[in-house]
């Protein structure tokens, strides 16, 4: 039996909407204040949401990058 996932990754649903969800790891959580990044991707859309997640989760993923790096000028 293979495991079929109800949302893309990252991503949770509320009143039908999609939002993404990151938890940031605890080596950046002195850079934020809360210990979770969320934001509505204003779809209804699986597919929609899926580019949009997997889009914003690698945009972020090199902000990161960018802040271990202590680069003092991250592009995102």
């Amino acid at each position: 039996m293979r495991y079929t996932q109800k949302n893309p990754q990252h991503t949770y649903t509320k009143r039908d909407v999609y939002y993404f969800s990151r938890v940031i790891p605890n080596d950046l959580r002195n850079h934020y204040t809360k210990p979770r990044i969320i934001q509505s991707l204003k779809t209804k859309s699986a597919h929609r949401a899926a580019v949009a997640s997997k889009m914003l989760s690698a945009k972020l993923d090199d902000y990161w990058l960018c802040l271990r790096l202590g680069k003092s000028i991250c592009i995102v």
